[in-house]
């Protein structure tokens, strides 16, 4: 999982990869304003999505 670091500009984006046999998945948030995207959500989004593929 990797966060875009302060200062951010306008809108702040986190990433985070899955892996999941011989696929890989790309999860992107993004979120204006200086409050930035909160990091247990999008921690969950790619729990919930890792169980998906798996």
């Amino acid at each position: 999982m990797f966060g875009e670091q302060k200062p951010f500009g306008a809108a702040q984006v986190r990433q985070g990869y899955l892996v999941s046999g011989d696929t890989v998945a790309l999860v992107v948030q993004s979120r204006r304003g200086g409050g930035g995207t909160p990091r247990i959500p999008f921690h969950q989004t790619l729990i919930l999505q890792n169980q998906l593929l798996g």
